[in-house]
């Protein structure tokens, strides 16, 4: 597990900029646009960041929100969502429970938390629909479930009407209740037939855009990440080393992501696999950069993760608009990395892993630069209080 990020403008030949936004407007039904008239940051990790072992000289403050404990839930293992009256949405295999600024919990969407035949064990991805006050919940059956902001109230289903290759296996909402849906499949044989993988489905579900034909393998999870300017990112596929945001309705060109001749090559997760080694293994052990993941950004940082060599998890940090960033490598096993922002703050998730540090010796043990910083500034008094899991706040110096 580990990951990185920075700054830099691609300047496109006019004619070919104008070519492809005609393109675009013509297949795409003119939602994808060209940032800053054909201008999209590239960002070169290797060549612009700076490996740090220690973040306490980066790091201004560290806060703590301690979460009451609810029976049954033990595992926040997918997202954190910041809903705009300040409630904490966490998201576990089976349950989305819903917590106040302050760490108290305030109700659980569960088993039979859908009217007919469904739970919460069948959610694939939830996202916020600021403009209807809602959670999203899509389910392994590819509907949309519809949830109230404020009690958790089931308000309805959705059932998008597609037909393409592949499943949905993320959701983004966009305007007037529409949402794109992003698909992907593993398998080789689904990947000679083409397809675009993210499609737009007006409130009734009705498809009313494709976008993003497949380019590569695409590993179906953490596709979309949450900003804090209520935008969100999405991830690139192999092959296409371009990142996008959805903000306001239109899906646009954000960065470009280069590790330049440690990129992994397109096409490398159709090689011959060697013994008892899955695909997933296969590609994220090759001797390459791969998978940029995990996008947050504050008002003045921006965070990302990588995938290198052997899976190791490299951790990206740009200051917003400087050409200079610096990058951590992870703990092997036990990482710690950021779930979601708001406008100062990223947040993490410390795990009951946490609970066998007994001595100052214990922390100081810990390779993780990240997970190291944040528990030397909670310390073990505090630390020994807290009920696991808990959300720690990270923000950095300016």
């Amino acid at each position: 597990n580990k990951f990185f990020v920075i700054f830099d403008l691609l300047k496109e030949d006019d004619m070919k900029a104008i070519f492809m936004v005609w393109v675009l407007l013509f297949l795409g039904g003119g939602f994808i646009s060209a940032r800053e008239k054909g201008r999209v940051r590239v960002l070169r990790p290797l060549e612009q960041c700076e490996r740090v072992t220690d973040l306490d000289k980066w790091v201004e403050r560290v806060e703590v929100i301690p979460l009451d404990k609810v029976d049954g839930i033990t595992v926040w293992s997918h997202k954190v969502l910041l809903a705009p009256d300040g409630k904490l949405i966490l998201w576990d295999n089976q349950y989305i429970a819903f917590f106040d600024a302050s760490g108290k919990h305030l109700f659980t969407i569960g088993k039979e938390c859908m009217p007919e035949d469904g739970n919460c064990g069948n959610i694939r991805d939830i996202a916020l629909d600021f403009e209807k006050n809602a959670l999203l919940a899509l389910d392994w059956q590819g509907d949309v479930q519809l949830y109230d902001l404020t009690d958790g109230r089931w308000l309805g289903r959705i059932h998008p009407e597609y037909s393409e290759a592949g499943d949905a296996y993320e959701i983004v909402p966009s305007t007037d209740g529409s949402f794109f849906l992003y698909l992907c499949t593993l398998d080789e044989s689904s990947f000679s037939k083409a397809f675009d993988q993210l499609l737009l489905f007006d409130k009734a579900g009705k498809k009313i855009g494709s976008y993003l034909p497949r380019a590569d393998y695409t590993i179906p999870f953490f596709l979309i990440s949450p900003s804090y300017d209520r935008s969100y990112y999405i991830r690139t596929q192999g092959g296409d080393h371009f990142y996008y945001k959805v903000r306001d309705g239109k899906l646009e060109k954000e960065f470009k992501i280069d590790f330049g001749e440690r990129t992994i090559p397109s096409g490398y997760a159709f090689s011959p696999l060697k013994g008892d080694e899955s695909q997933i293994q296969y590609y994220l052990r090759a001797d390459y950069f791969k998978m940029p993941i995990y996008f947050h950004a504050t008002s003045k940082e921006f965070y990302f993760s990588a995938s290198g060599p052997q899976a190791q998890a490299y951790y990206f940090l740009y200051p917003e608009h400087k050409q200079k960033g610096i990058y951590w490598v992870g703990e092997e096993g036990a990482p710690v990395r950021f779930y979601n922002s708001d406008k100062d703050y990223f947040y993490t998730i410390l795990w009951d892993d946490c609970k066998e540090l007994k001595k100052v010796e214990d922390i100081q043990k810990i390779k993780d630069p990240l997970k190291h910083c944040i528990l030397e500034r909670i310390g073990l008094i505090q630390l020994s209080t807290l009920h696991f899991p808990f959300i720690t706040k990270v923000k950095f110096k300016s």
